[in-house]
C-alpha cells in the first residue's frame, strides 16, 4: 500500500524528545460514502478534533475485518467495494508511538445503530454525515492544543482529502 505520509513531532509544530523504545501500532481508518456522497465524520468532543471511522486491530485481526468491525461500531454503517487509499505512518515521541494506518474508501450499504467504547463515550464520540464540502471545512476548522489531538488532526485531514481527491478521479 502506498504511503500517503509520514508524520514526526515537527509536522505537528512539537519539539522531539528522546526515546528509548516505541510502542507499535497498526490501525485502519476509511472515509466512507452514502448513496447521497456524504461522509461519515467522528466528532471527538473531548479532544476538539474530527475524525473518520476507524481504530485499532485486536489480536489475530485482518486489515479489512478490522475496518468492517471499526466502521460499524463507530458509524453504524456495513460497507461495500473497500478500496485502498494509503498508509500514514506515525512517530510520536511524547508518548512514544509508531503507529501505522491503512487507509481505505468504501460505499455504504445500510446505516444501523453506533456501539462506542465506554472510552469512546467517555471522549464524547458522536457521528456526523456531512458533504465533502463541510466536512473539509469542519477538519480545516481544528486547532487542536494537546499532542496527541495534533497528529489526530492532521492525520484525519490528509486521510479525507486523499479519499476526496481520489473520488473525483
Amino acid at each position: 500500500m502506498k504511503l500517503i505520509a509520514s508524520l514526526t513531532d515537527e509536522d505537528v509544530g512539537e519539539k522531539p524528545v528522546p526515546v528509548d523504545k516505541f510502542v507499535d501500532r497498526k490501525a485502519v481508518r476509511a472515509v466512507i460514502f452514502d448513496k447521497d456522497g456524504r461522509v461519515a465524520v467522528m466528532k471527538v468532543a473531548k479532544d476538539g478534533v474530527y475524525k473518520v471511522p476507524g481504530g485499532g486491530l485486536d489480536e489475530g485481526e485482518s486489515l479489512i475485518d478490522a475496518l468492517e468491525r471499526e466502521v460499524r461500531e463507530e458509524s453504524g454503517a456495513t460497507i461495500k467495494n473497500i478500496k485502498e487509499l494509503g498508509r500514514i505512518v506515525e512517530q510520536r515521541t511524547v508518548y512514544p508511538l509508531r503507529q501505522e494506518s491503512f487507509c481505505y474508501t468504501a460505499d455504504v450499504v445500510s446505516v444501523g445503530e453506533t456501539s462506542f467504547t465506554e472510552n469512546e463515550k467517555k471522549a464524547g464520540f458522536s457521528v456526523l454525515w456531512m458533504s465533502t464540502e463541510d466536512a473539509i471545512k469542519a477538519f480545516e476548522s481544528v486547532v487542536p492544543k494537546k499532542y496527541k489531538a495534533k497528529f489526530i488532526a492532521k492525520r484525519e485531514f490528509l486521510i479525507l482529502k486523499e479519499a476526496i481527491n481520489k473520488r473525483k478521479i
